[in-house]
């Protein structure tokens, strides 16, 4: 199932007015406690699509860590984060899992260091990232005074 499809049912069950049917419900699918239960099945009463924690999903869709995903959303984080984009792969991964801003970025941190494991070279994006600019402003600098120094002993000269 997923989580989709377990939050149709679910809502299904919060218009039909069986609160606690719902409340039930989404303790089963996810797992989660009463209280986490309670707050969701409110939120979802109020229009409001709750989130899921990554352990919510992983018992959803019975998927390890990262693999609730299409292979094409999968892919399209996997492209963010190899092109040094983590936020943006975080806000993504919000938005299709549902998550909240911790639980994203640890998943998309883990992402990242499976595929840094799985690849020897460096992702493209790990050179947008390197602090260029400064080291070049101070050899820069350096040679424009050395320039001035010679500029200087050739006219004394």
């Amino acid at each position: 199932m997923t989580p989709d499809e377990a939050l149709a049912e679910v809502t299904a069950l919060v218009r039909e007015g069986r609160t606690i049917d719902a409340i039930k419900r989404y303790r089963e699918l996810t797992g989660e406690g009463l209280k986490e239960s309670k707050d969701a099945i409110e939120q979802l009463a109020e229009g409001r699509p709750p989130r899921f924690s990554s352990e919510a999903l992983q018992r959803m869709t019975g998927a390890p860590p990262g693999e609730s995903f299409s292979a094409g959303q999968r892919a399209e984080l996997e492209r963010l984060i190899v092109e040094g984009k983590k936020i943006e792969a975080i806000k993504l991964h919000r938005q299709i899992a549902r998550t909240g801003l911790k639980e994203a970025k640890d998943e998309v941190e883990a992402l990242e260091a499976e595929l840094r494991r799985k690849s020897p070279l460096p992702f493209p994006g790990d050179a947008a990232r390197r602090d260029t600019g400064r080291p070049t402003w101070v050899w820069l600098l350096l040679a424009l005074g050395a320039g001035a120094l010679l500029a200087v002993f050739i006219q004394q000269a």
